[in-house]
């Protein structure tokens, strides 16, 4: 009840009243009689928390109060807070300052664990390591060639090499020299390469033979892997270059995808990975406990989270792509190296527990997609069965990785509370600070911001603005994420307030898709989506087309040229082409009318599998992507059907445990369908055998075949 008091605009007195069930979850009721005005608030009690009731109760008084003072306040001027509030929320929650080394470049933080632990192996990969003394004299020799060769302070240069020792070597070399590192994944089409070295302009480019062709447009090009680069570098010093690279100056530059079908250079300093490598070092407590298993690409920016492991005292071990999706490779590893912890995405990590390797992974960090409320709930059971510790981390790759770190304990999936040094802010569309409970979008501030967009000033004014609340001229990042305060401080994700999306950890802008699909002669508009399955998401898109093709044709030329220009994870698992698009009365088209996609739908003409083979492939199938078996047709398209790269993964490994035979992701890319891969299969189960029956004759015998 509240009650007015003599002599005052309006005094507030809080009585306690009888809570009733009603037919709404929630409702409000204000009466007003003589001097007093009443408000009851009903609500259920499955529904809304104590501690959230008790807030909306202080926000309406807050509310009441403001009018009180301020008969003549505008609307969007009140406020549901008080000052004592915003002060909690503008800096309570945000008093996390510390001293770190912000003046250090990341390969001089390296130096310090040379010199302090120069026997100790710091980067492991297939059979091979070096210490932390020879990987740096290594990085010294490169970076005084590269110093010879012209490279000047921020200059960028590419690196376009597998996870390896050589990769390493060239990262920390770059760094040495004062330039930065902008990696290329070898895996994009060879337009997408294009893109990003056009876009960069870059002095040089690091990569490999095997890359040659992919990057022959590149201005100058360093084959690390041929005799005779390393002989050559071999001839230059190996001492520590003068303090190059100071923590202010450029360390990495990341591309992401683009809303507008060009990819966005985002531009990361030093200090700000040595924020975030100290954070983790504090919380992880990880130096003398094993390797880091190194799982990211190097594109990926939670690769970064490794590099900062390594440069605080912690080995490195690469775990390369197809060890992370094999079983036995795997297990082997992980058997075989003192692995502490592994990075991984909690789409990976499903996929490990999906195929049995729960009871040997280690503590884990888990970032890139928000965790589901089901596996928090196992990674729970897990830790407690297995004496086992979860981390759950957020970061856009604005904000340096990671900008915020959970121990994964009781309670509903959240992302915690800031790193050290980062501050988090939650504001509505008027840039006001949002209340405990209530949904914003998420600002976030401090050590961990990116320094812009490379080439791209009108994106960064966009999304790196002016602290509302700060008279310092305090930078803040908008990140498009929809979060929510819970009682005890932490932020709950909710979403994304725009087109953005992610899959199996990779950011997608849904525009940069669509971009590309309407630059294709034959498409007339186009809508990707994303669709969520109890098997996980995946793109689905809608086009609309003047070509006299029948539909599976125009798919395929479409697939075809997507792949030519867009990575394999951001090509959509579904086309579905529409004659005419639903449009709103405004004249926009309009998404809930768009024809939902049903399993029927995906499904070719029903044509038996032909063998033995096929029907024991159509029952791999049918588990991996939760249809019955007696509807998936010996035509029917694995992708198609929602099959993704980690479905590949488990359907190779189920092959190989199952029918005893091993295929590539290439053979499942190229032969999709069904019967084709079951006769590939069968061929490769024959090629096999007889390779092992050969293995078996003895020398002389294999000398009368030879003829």
């Amino acid at each position: 009840q509240l009650k007015a008091k003599p002599g005052s605009r309006l005094g507030l007195e809080i009585y306690p009243i009888v809570h009733e069930s009603g037919e709404q979850n929630l409702s409000l009721e204000i009466l007003a009689a003589d001097d007093t005005m009443s408000a009851l608030l009903k609500y259920r009690s499955h529904c809304y928390s104590d501690d959230f009731i008790a807030n909306m109760k202080s926000c309406f008084l807050n509310y009441v109060q403001s009018i009180a003072n301020e008969a003549d306040i505008e609307i969007g001027d009140l406020s549901l807070l008080s000052e004592d509030d915003e002060d909690y929320l503008l800096h309570a929650l945000n008093n996390n300052r510390v001293p770190y080394q912000q003046e250090l470049g990341i390969h001089q933080l390296f130096e310090q664990q040379v010199k302090e632990k120069p026997a100790q192996v710091a980067i492991i990969h297939a059979g091979q390591s070096l210490t932390y003394l020879e990987l740096n004299n290594k990085a010294n020799q490169l970076a005084h060639y590269l110093l010879e060769q012209g490279v000047k302070t921020e200059d960028l240069i590419g690196l376009c090499m597998q996870r390896s020792i050589d990769m390493l070597i060239a990262l920390l070399a770059i760094l040495k020299a004062g330039a930065c590192y902008v990696p290329i994944d070898s895996t994009y089409p060879k337009n997408r390469i294009n893109q990003i070295m056009d876009q960069s302009g870059l002095t040089l480019l690091i990569t490999q033979k095997d890359y040659r062709e992919l990057t022959d447009n590149a201005p100058n090009q360093l084959f690390l892997d041929c005799e005779d680069s390393k002989l050559k570098l071999s001839g230059y010093p190996s001492s520590n270059l003068a303090n190059l690279g100071q923590g202010q100056q450029l360390a990495y530059v990341i591309y992401t995808s683009g809303s507008t079908g060009e990819p966005k250079g985002v531009m990361l300093e030093h200090h700000s990975v040595i924020n975030l490598a100290e954070n983790l070092k504090l919380l992880l407590d990880k130096t003398d406990a094993g390797a880091w298993g190194w799982v990211a690409p190097l594109t990926f920016d939670a690769s970064v989270q490794g590099i900062c492991a390594m440069v605080t005292g912690q080995s490195l071990c690469v775990i390369s792509k197809q060890t992370k999706m094999d079983k036995a490779l795997l297990t082997t590893l992980l058997s075989s190296h003192a692995i502490s912890i592994i990075d991984c995405t909690p789409t990976l990590l499903e996929y490990w527990f999906g195929v049995g390797l729960a009871a040997i992974l280690p503590d884990l960090i888990i970032g890139g997609e928000a965790i589901s409320t089901e596996l928090w709930t196992q990674l729970l059971q897990w830790q407690k069965k297995y004496n086992r510790k979860a981390y759950n981390v957020y970061g856009p790759t604005e904000t340096c990785v990671d900008c915020s770190f959970t121990a994964i304990t009781g309670g509903i999936p959240n992302i915690g509370k800031p790193l050290n040094n980062v501050q988090f802010y939650v504001f509505d569309e008027h840039e006001q600070l949002r209340p405990h409970g209530c949904t914003g979008e998420l600002y976030v501030g401090g050590a961990g911001l990116a320094r812009a967009y490379l080439n791209n000033k009108q994106l960064t004014a966009e999304r790196f603005i002016q602290h509302p609340y700060s008279y310092d001229n305090d930078i803040l990042y908008k990140t498009g994420d929809l979060v929510r305060y819970l009682a005890n401080d932490q932020l709950e994700f909710i979403g994304r307030m725009d087109e953005q999306v992610k899959i199996r950890g990779f950011r997608i802008e849904l525009g940069d898709i669509q971009a590309q699909l309407e630059s294709l002669s034959v498409i007339k508009s186009s809508l990707v989506t994303i669709q969520q399955q109890d098997r996980g998401s995946y793109l689905l898109a809608y086009f609309s087309s003047d070509s006299l093709l029948d539909e599976s044709e125009l798919v395929d030329i479409i697939r075809k040229k997507l792949y030519a220009s867009l990575p394999d994870y951001m090509i959509p698992s579904v086309f579905m082409r529409l004659d005419e698009f639903p449009l709103t009365s405004n004249g926009k088209i309009d998404k809930k009318a768009l024809p939902a996609v049903s399993t029927e739908q995906l499904l070719a003409e029903y044509k038996p599998p032909d063998g033995e083979m096929a029907s024991r492939l159509q029952a791999l199938w049918s588990k991996l992507l939760a249809i019955p078996a007696a509807q998936i047709s010996a035509n029917d398209n694995f992708f198609k059907l929602g099959g993704h790269s980690l479905l590949v993964a488990r359907l190779i490994n189920d092959i190989k445990e199952q029918l005893g035979v091993e295929i590539s992701y290439k053979d499942v890319f190229t032969y999709a369908s069904l019967q084709d891969l079951s006769t590939i299969i069968d061929n490769r189960n024959a090629t096999q055998s007889l390779a092992q029956n050969l293995q078996e004759i003895d020398d002389d015998s294999l000398d009368e075949l030879e003829w």
